[in-house]
């Protein structure tokens, strides 16, 4: 779909979760239900995520940045979570496994606050997390970038769908028209 509509798009990458290469087939690690993939070694046996291999062939292609999604995919606002380790740590091993600057990083679980971005500046430029919106503007790193969710789609072209757009686009719309009657 990327290269038929000519769209680019960012994969967030959990680091420690990521295998060299992997035997099973494509369909079997589709069926892997994600929110558990990452208990215990589970990856391992099911590799629901892409492997180094498939990573690096997307970070060759035009329509797809490799972003970090941390080392261990933590919730950096708790408790007890090395934030400054997470960020560095996968940026690290990103950069190196890919063989490309990593200037993304995309808060796991969308959690994050200003204490944590000000950390996260220090490696990238950007940070994004999840927010179904489009951003009016890429001028500021001040604050985290929202980005349109994929996740737990039932088709691959669902993300074009009329119900997405108008979700994404609707809120966009709603902002601007608001921002217009309220100066």
């Amino acid at each position: 779909l990327l290269k038929r509509y000519k769209l680019k798009a960012i994969l967030a990458v959990p680091t420690f979760y990521i295998l060299e290469e992997t035997v099973l087939s494509a369909e079997s690690r589709l069926e892997a239900v994600s929110d558990r993939m990452m208990e215990g070694e589970l990856y391992k046996e099911r590799v629901p995520f892409c492997t180094w291999k498939e990573i690096q062939e997307m970070a060759s292609s035009p329509y797809v940045k490799i972003a970090s999604h941390g080392h261990l995919h933590k919730n950096l606002q708790e408790g007890g979570v090395d934030s400054l380790e997470e960020l560095r740590l996968s940026k690290e091993i990103l950069e190196k496994k890919i063989g490309q600057r990593v200037d993304t990083f995309i808060y796991p679980f969308g959690k994050c606050n200003k204490k944590v971005h000000k950390e996260l500046l220090k490696f990238y430029s950007y940070g994004m997390r999840i927010g179904n919106t489009i951003n009016s503007s890429w001028d500021s790193t001040k604050s985290p970038l929202c980005r349109m969710g994929s996740d737990n789609l039932q088709r691959v072209d669902e993300i074009f769908s009329w119900s997405k757009m108008v979700k994404v686009y609707g809120k966009f719309i709603f902002k601007s028209a608001l921002n217009l009657y309220c100066r």
